[in-house]
This record gives structure tokens, sequence and C-alpha cells, in this order.
């Protein structure tokens, strides 16, 4: 098993299964890419009050299927980009 910072990964290096144990703001592809065919993510997106926990496996080189699990909260990835606030 490995551990990294997650807001490091290296999409060239392909991973049988990805857990962030932290919520990415806005979904960044990079993780699924980084799968290898057959593998999984697992991740929470959105920003709070609520969030979506989803299930991707990578069906091929560019073929993807996403799962949406539950609705939960988390907090953000560490250097995860943000969305814009809004602005009045």
């Amino acid at each position: 098993m490995t551990t990294a910072d997650g807001a490091a990964l290296v999409s060239e290096t392909a991973y049988d299964v990805i857990v962030l144990t932290a919520s990415l703001p806005i979904y960044e592809p990079r993780f699924e890419r980084a799968l290898k065919y057959g593998g999984r993510l697992f991740c929470v997106i959105g920003t709070g009050p609520v969030m979506a926990a989803r299930l991707v496996r990578r069906l091929g080189p560019s073929a993807f299927s996403t799962q949406s699990l539950f609705e939960t909260t988390l907090e953000a990835l560490e250097h995860a980009p943000v969305p814009p606030a809004f602005t009045f």
C-alpha cells in the first residue's frame, strides 16, 4: 500500500485503487486518469453543506463509469482547486 499527497498525484503512475480521504471542491479528472484499467477511485466532491461520495471505475483508455454512493460532508483536500466565490 502506498500513501501520498493527493494534490501531488502523478497521472502517469497507474493505481489499482485511489481513496481520497479529503474532499475535492471541484472534480479533477487527473485522479481517474491515474487508475489502471479496472481500477477504482473513491472521492467526495463538492462544497458543504452537502457533498456527493462517488465511486469511479476505469473501464478502458478513455472510458469511465461513475456511481453516486451517498451524500456527506468532508474537509477539502489541501491545495485542491476551489470554485470561484459568489459575489454580488
